[in-house]
């Protein structure tokens, strides 16, 4: 009996639980998961830093897996960077796979909802989080979407559902905006 099953048995595994890395999965935890709406919690620089592998996130969003992306505080350059993770995400996983070059991989928009309302449902707090909407906390990150352009104007057809706005290096944020409160403007923290 796979770990995934025996978890399952157990009564463990359910919306309220998210399993972190998961770079072994095969189609049997993954389905376990699918049916027990049992997030995971997808690692990628932390797996790439430890030798653990790439977890298999095209077959989990084919099967119907939440998958949330998190850092797992061993990100490959050491700086916590959401955005040049899912650069990371979105790079390994158009990856071929099996051979076969044009299998499903994981789109632009795939890598923004996982970034999102996946993390947020894997986190048990997606109806508090996840989304810019009514009643629920107003976190968010402003870019200067003129200096993305400008230095990088060829993805700009493809905005905001192309690679890139993963493109964004520090200088690019403008403000970072939690439960409403700016606490960084141009690249300054406000002390609040």
């Amino acid at each position: 009996q796979c770990g995934v099953a025996y978890l399952r048995d157990c009564g463990l595994l359910g919306p309220k639980t998210s399993l972190a890395h998961c770079t072994w999965f095969g189609d049997e935890d993954i389905s376990i998961c699918a049916e027990t709406g049992t997030s995971v919690c997808h690692n990628a620089s932390s797996n790439l830093r430890l030798r653990n592998g790439i977890a298999p996130v095209a077959r989990m969003l084919e099967l119907g897996v939440n998958v949330g992306i998190g850092m797992d505080s061993f990100s490959l350059n050491s700086d916590d960077d959401i955005l040049q993770e899912m650069r990371l995400v979105e790079n390994i996983h158009h990856m071929p796979r099996g051979g076969v070059a044009y299998e499903y991989c994981p789109s632009s928009a795939d890598v923004f909802r996982m970034a999102t309302l996946g993390g947020a449902r894997a986190s048990t707090f997606d109806k508090e989080i996840g989304a810019l909407l009514v009643g629920r906390q107003a976190d968010a990150v402003l870019i200067d979407y003129e200096a993305l352009e400008t230095g990088y104007p060829y993805f700009v057809n493809d905005f905001p559902h192309g690679g890139g706005r993963y493109i964004v290096e520090s200088q690019g944020y403008v403000a970072t905006i939690v439960g409403g409160q700016p606490i960084i403007e141009n690249g300054k923290h406000t002390g609040k």
